[in-house]
């Protein structure tokens, strides 16, 4: 096999990067049967956090958040009870995790709010199912045993667009069959910047310091059965509305060898 990278840059210009976790709306599949919108969390280390209230809706799992705390107290269709916390989990009686978990008031969807984002690993043990998060278009998937009301009634009609909507969640469609371009997510991250100017003159040093703010834009999915990302870079200056920072574009495919 022969892997073939290519790669544009256009209007580069200097970025001073800050480091912080990044929201990403993206679906998860169920089974291969069920899709459903979910907003997960990458860190700083690269390691993907799922929503704990936003799945507990999918795995038929009661939650109930604790305002003095924001811990999140939950309870499952066995009778099974357990508390997630910001570094920890217990479940059953038994404390299941000490791993950190990410809390965030407010998400990117709406009705993200006093979220709690997890290890996947953790989550199988409540759910009782296998979740695993696609390191390319950062899309989930979760295969599971148990006999979901999710699973269990959904029904699909027929669309103009030729596609299959699942009526249990009306906002969202499975693809009947790939595309040859479909983006899968998007990543939106604004970061506040600063930069300081000094000037030296004979009577003395001035220095002055301004902010600034990046906003980037991903898109990342598949076209012609490869890997395709566009990013694009926005800055905000004082006294300048708006400036293009740079547009990329990243393709990776395989290819056989003739």
């Amino acid at each position: 096999m022969l892997s073939a990278l290519t790669g544009l840059i256009i209007f580069i210009q200097p970025v001073f990067a800050v480091v912080q976790n990044e929201n990403i709306i993206t679906y998860i599949n169920l089974n291969e049967k069920a899709f459903y919108d979910v907003e997960i969390v990458l860190t700083k280390d690269e390691k993907n956090l799922l929503p704990f209230k936003q799945l507990s809706e999918i795995f038929e799992v009661k939650t109930k958040l604790n305002h003095s705390t924001k811990e999140i107290e939950f309870e499952t269709n066995e009778g099974k009870k357990g508390i997630v916390g910001f570094n920890y989990i217990i479940f059953d009686n038994k404390k299941i995790s000490t791993n950190k978990n990410y809390y965030q008031k407010q998400g990117l969807m709406e009705e993200i709010k006093d979220e709690i984002y997890c290890d996947a690993k953790d989550l199988n043990i409540i759910f009782g199912a296998e979740l695993k998060t696609d390191k390319n278009d950062l899309s989930v998937s979760a295969n599971t045993k148990r006999d979901l009301i999710l699973l269990r009634g959904i029904e699909y009609n027929e669309t103009e667009d030729n596609t299959k909507k699942i009526k249990a969640y009306k906002n969202i469609l499975a693809p009947e069959k790939n595309k040859k371009i479909q983006f899968d997510s998007i990543t939106l991250n604004n970061n506040t910047m600063s930069d300081t100017v000094s000037q030296y003159l004979v009577s003395g040093t001035s220095k002055n310091m301004f902010f600034n703010n990046n906003t980037q834009v991903v898109l990342k999915g598949k076209a012609y059965n490869g890997d395709l990302s566009i990013d694009m870079n926005t800055y905000n200056y004082k006294g300048e509305l708006f400036s293009f920072g740079g547009l990329g574009f990243k393709y990776k495919n395989k290819f056989k060898k003739i």
